[in-house]
């Protein structure tokens, strides 16, 4: 499928998504906010993928809202309340609730600042690979607004609570040492190898067994909100699909052999 704004890209089992505004350091417009749902869903319904790595091209991950375009606080602040909710619930948010409902690993590989929505974005990919040029800036607080775009959400759960607050209250631009620090980062490496960097990650989660992780993954993005108990049943469900498997027999049998594991998804 052919798309304006972003570029997908398959190899193997790993899928990429480029932002691709590079002249706009890959901002928000109109045609971001409706090409990146439907890459994502692209990625999301091809059973041979994997592992998802979002970024940008040139060199930002995203800047957020364009401005030169408008914005789409501007355009907003002219609705009436309810338009607001409605508008930002059927376009802006449906990235967020895209992202975040990939089954398969998400990777946000950091080439440059992330900030406003790019920073929304990057915060609810499960992974974040940086480099020394990489920058976060939460941006709507400078903006006398608040994120609608999920990062409110995600970024405790990262950094925890108190952290979430100074990050937000203040609006301050996190280098990338201070990221990896505080956990925006998962991996910090130099700029030369981010992308091999970032690909032999994916490569390493992309050759352990699908299925597996993909019900880990999503028992533990559910633990937040469950029980024990609860959490306990799902894995309980998780593990009487990953038993008879194809893949758990070759798991065993690799164990035994002292071999390295062939998982084809089965």
């Amino acid at each position: 499928m052919e798309y304006k704004s972003v570029i997908v890209k398959k190899e193997g089992y790993i899928a990429t998504i480029i932002l691709n505004r590079p002249q706009a350091l890959n901002s928000l417009n109109l045609d971001l906010m409706n090409d990146l749902p439907l890459a994502l869903d692209e990625v999301s319904l091809d059973d041979k993928m994997r592992v998802l790595i979002l970024t940008g091209a040139g060199r930002a991950f995203s800047a957020g809202g364009d401005i030169k375009e408008g914005g789409p606080e501007r355009a907003l602040a002219k609705m009436k309340p309810e338009m607001v909710r409605m508008t930002l619930r059927r376009g802006a948010q449906k990235i967020c609730k895209r992202l975040a409902a990939i089954e398969i690993p998400t990777i946000a590989m950091m080439n440059g600042v992330a900030a406003g929505a790019g920073f929304d974005w990057a915060v609810t990919c499960d992974f974040r690979v940086g480099s020394e040029k990489s920058r976060f800036k939460v941006a709507f607080t400078s903006l006398a607004v608040v994120s609608p775009d999920g990062g409110l959400w995600q970024l405790p759960r990262l950094v925890g609570i108190e952290k979430a607050k100074e990050l937000l209250f203040t609006d301050t631009m996190v280098e990338a040492e201070e990221a990896y620090k505080i956990g925006l980062l998962t991996k910090l490496v130099a700029h030369e190898n981010l992308e091999k960097e970032t690909m032999a990650f994916a490569t390493k989660i992309a050759k352990g067994p699908p299925t597996a992780i993909k019900l880990a993954k999503l028992i533990v993005n559910k633990s937040a909100q469950h029980d024990l108990e609860t959490s306990l049943e799902m894995a309980a469900l998780a593990q009487a699909i990953n038993l008879p498997s194809e893949d758990h027999e070759e798991g065993v049998q690799a164990f035994s052999q002292k071999r390295e594991p062939v998982f084809r998804g089965v």
